[in-house]
């Protein structure tokens, strides 16, 4: 510590005893005359209270120097917004007038542009937000609507919904569109219908059942020319599960189908005659190397699978297994035995391989998709067998 700081410790000590004894005495105005310091003193208090380490100014001082600090700001800083306020006040948007009403809120779920052209109703964004909103089982659309059908549409709160999804359609054709698209709310027909039944394609791996029907029967050689003579709508409706789609979506669906299914074809074509000719060029062998006929394609791999499948094989030794069947002694015993053992090890671990979860899986399905296409086939005779009947008693 230097000398003037100790001086200026003193000094400061001696003023705010003074300042004490005149506050004790009564005597504010008198002593804050004669107690404040000079402004000498002052200029020099505050040049080396700012050089003091903060721990000797004390809390008194440092008090008042955090209010000198804080109201020297506040002046600055409203200053500043005067300044910025002039600068910016002619680009600044008018406030409007508080008249006690609330805001209207744009967070509707049609931000509508009065300005803008008005769109026809079948691809309004008004249609496209109602629709949006009476699939989701939350909104707060389904408040304004209660029970309805056919002509009793009393509980339906027409005017509030025309307020806040299509205030710029007219009443009376808004009310009409709105009827229509509520029938098919109710009925899961149209958009509704599609929306509510799976994706007609996501991916390779997730089609509809639809998408998987109608793949299956243009592939098929007979089906395909029996839905080449079909027009859009026929073919729409001659399946439930066609019918999950709209009509006019289905018909995108169908053409795309036919140019998916001309090229498969035409893929396919190529690939087996390229594999016919390779065929011929390297003709398959009768016998292996070991002189034994293929395991794969001789009657005994089947066999041997129900046996192990059904427990005969186990029950049994390798050798005795050989002798039960004519077509097993077609292979030696010692190649036998070993087809035994590679085809329980097949068995015990195929429900763990992905693979065969996979190939099972899709059994599965291709079977579901040939009854599929039985039903099909058998709801077409009814049809044909149905209008051969009813022209026949029309002749008559």
């Amino acid at each position: 510590m230097t000398i003037s700081q100790v001086h200026f410790l003193q000094r400061l000590t001696a003023t705010h005893l003074r300042k004490e004894e005149d506050h004790a005495d009564g005597n504010d105005s008198v002593s804050s005359a004669s107690s404040a310091p000079s402004s000498s003193d002052e200029e020099e208090f505050a040049n080396e209270s700012s050089n003091l380490p903060t721990f000797f100014l004390g809390v008194p001082i440092l008090r008042e120097e955090r209010r000198r600090h804080s109201r020297e700001e506040s002046s600055q800083s409203r200053a500043n917004r005067t300044e910025q306020g002039k600068t910016n006040g002619a680009a600044a948007s008018p406030r409007a007038p508080d008249d006690g009403l609330a805001e209207t809120s744009t967070n509707t779920p049609q931000n509508q542009n009065d300005d803008a052209p008005l769109s026809p109703w079948k691809n309004s964004t008004a249609k496209r937000d109602i629709i949006k909103e009476l699939n989701d089982d939350t909104s707060d659309i389904h408040l304004f609507i209660g029970s309805y059908g056919p002509g009793d549409w009393k509980q339906l709160k027409f005017e509030q919904l025309h307020l806040k999804y299509a205030r710029r359609y007219q009443k009376s054709n808004y009310k009409e569109n709105m009827k229509r698209l509520l029938l098919h709310f109710q009925n899961n027909t149209g958009v509704f219908g599609a929306k509510k039944d799976k994706e007609w394609y996501t991916s390779q791996n997730n089609v509809s059942d639809g998408y998987a029907l109608l793949f299956s029967l243009y592939m098929d050689r007979i089906h395909s020319k029996t839905l080449m003579k079909m027009s859009d709508e026929e073919i729409w409706k001659s399946h439930a599960l066609f019918q999950c789609y709209s009509l006019n979506d289905f018909a995108v669906y169908n053409k795309n189908m036919v140019e998916l299914t001309n090229r498969r074809k035409e893929l396919i074509a190529v690939e087996e005659e390229s594999f016919r000719r390779d065929m011929l060029k390297v003709p398959p062998r009768e016998k292996t190397s070991r002189g034994e006929p293929f395991w794969h394609t001789h009657p005994a791999s089947e066999l041997l699978k129900e046996d192990e499948k059904d427990g005969t094989a186990k029950s049994m030794l390798p050798r005795q297994l050989w002798k039960s069947r004519k077509e097993y002694q077609d292979f030696s015993l010692s190649t036998f035995r070993k087809h035994i053992y590679q085809e329980r090890t097949k068995q015990l671990s195929a429900p763990c391989w992905q693979h065969k979860r996979n190939e099972a899986g899709t059994k599965k399905h291709m079977e579901e998709i040939m009854q599929m296409k039985v039903d099909w086939s058998q709801n077409q005779f009814d049809k044909m067998m149905n209008d051969v009947v009813d022209e026949w008693v029309a002749m008559k």
